[in-house]
Parts: C-alpha cells; sequence; structure tokens
C-alpha cells in the first residue's frame, strides 16, 4: 500500500536508505491522452519482444496494430465529449516536453515521452 501511495503522490523513494525524490505526475490517468492505446506503442512493444525471442518483427507489428484499437477507443471515451489524438501513432520518445497535437476537437497537449536513453522508436521504420 505504501508503495502505491507513493506512486500517486509523485513523492518516490530513490534508494535503499530511503532517499526521497519528488516525481509530480509520476502516475498520469487521463492527461495527456495517458490512456490512449496508441498503435505506435504497441508496434514498439512487439518489436522488442519479437527481437528478443526470434520472431519475425513485421508479422508482430501487424498483429500488434490489431490488439491495440484506438478506433474503439475514439468511438467511446470520444462519444462522451473527452478530446482525443487524431492519428493513432507517433514516434515514441520524441517528446522532450510538453507538446500540442492534432486532436479531434483542435489540439490536445501531450506530455513528454523521452526513453531514458533518449532513443526513439518510429513505427514506420522499425
Amino acid at each position: 500500500m505504501e508503495v502505491i501511495e507513493r506512486a500517486l503522490s509523485g513523492q518516490l523513494i530513490v534508494d535503499s536508505r530511503g532517499t526521497g525524490f519528488a516525481a509530480p505526475g509520476f502516475l498520469e490517468f487521463y492527461q495527456g491522452a495517458a490512456p490512449f492505446p496508441w498503435r505506435s506503442q504497441a508496434v514498439w512493444i512487439a518489436n522488442r519482444l519479437a527481437r528478443r525471442m526470434g520472431a519475425d518483427r513485421s508479422e508482430a507489428a501487424d498483429q500488434a496494430r490489431s490488439c491495440f484499437r484506438p478506433d474503439l477507443f475514439r468511438q467511446v471515451i470520444g462519444g462522451l465529449g473527452v478530446d482525443l489524438p487524431s492519428a493513432s501513432e507517433k514516434v515514441e520518445g520524441a517528446l522532450a516536453e510538453p507538446t500540442f497535437a492534432n486532436s479531434l476537437y483542435g489540439e490536445i497537449l501531450l506530455g513528454p515521452d523521452q526513453f531514458f536513453d533518449g532513443s526513439q522508436f518510429d513505427p514506420d521504420r522499425d
């Protein structure tokens, strides 16, 4: 329970000595389209798994795209008047700071999504 509370509050313990670290927004449930099923995230996961398991990466990407369904998400959640990204894929790890993107109702603010190592994943090239 304590670990969950720390994640929700953004007050993390980063080592065995109990050193604290403030990470506001560490866990987001909606802000910045957090729950949106980006197909590019599915392809990134599939790519990593296929590489590790020796499977065909192209086939894994196709299967992943069929599992993440932004069309259904838009149909259900968009019907509630919630603004959602107009794209279904993006370059993962490319946003260093909050960035506006096209949305169903104009623009939506996406949060930073940089990977720890600074790499990027383009689902159309990888």
